[in-house]
């Protein structure tokens, strides 16, 4: 099966990241942070402006639409049975996924991340 490169956020929008940072193995007791990982998420880094919550409104920044990202890994995390160690929601519901099943990031400040508690890698 080919890499992962688009993820689709409404028809008109998509989030291009650069998978050759986020595909790798995860061995066990290593800590995987997607503002780590793929972050900062600037347009140097080749991130678009995209939609961004900001309180109850919302606005465009570059890297917006990265959240898609965050809780696509924290729902793969859940349902893999991997400790997460840190996520934070959206302050309002996202289109994308049911009402606590999202995850937010914001480079710096707000981080999805996990633990391999497994005896073996994790491949993302």
């Amino acid at each position: 099966m080919p890499p992962l490169k688009w993820l689709p956020i409404k028809p008109r929008y998509t989030t291009r990241f650069p998978e050759k940072d986020l595909i790798s193995d995860w061995l066990p007791g290593k800590i995987f942070s997607q503002n780590n990982t793929i972050g900062p998420y600037t347009s140097y880094k080749g991130y678009q402006t995209g939609p961004t919550y900001a309180g109850c409104n919302v606005t465009r920044t570059v890297g917006g639409g990265v959240c898609k990202i965050a809780s696509l890994l924290y729902n793969v995390a859940t349902l893999s049975d991997l400790k997460v160690i840190m996520r934070s929601p959206h302050s309002m519901t996202v289109p994308y996924v049911s009402p606590g099943q999202d995850a937010t990031v914001f480079y710096g400040v707000k981080d999805f991340r996990f633990i391999n508690d497994t005896e073996g890698p994790v491949v993302i």
